[in-house]
């Protein structure tokens, strides 16, 4: 995971981007 905010590792990875969603 990275901490700076990675548009391509978001469409890669829904579900970490929900999670992030959650956590900001």
């Amino acid at each position: 995971m990275s901490n700076r905010f990675d548009p391509y590792q978001y469409q890669f990875d829904p579900l970490s981007s929900f999670l992030r969603s959650k956590v900001v």
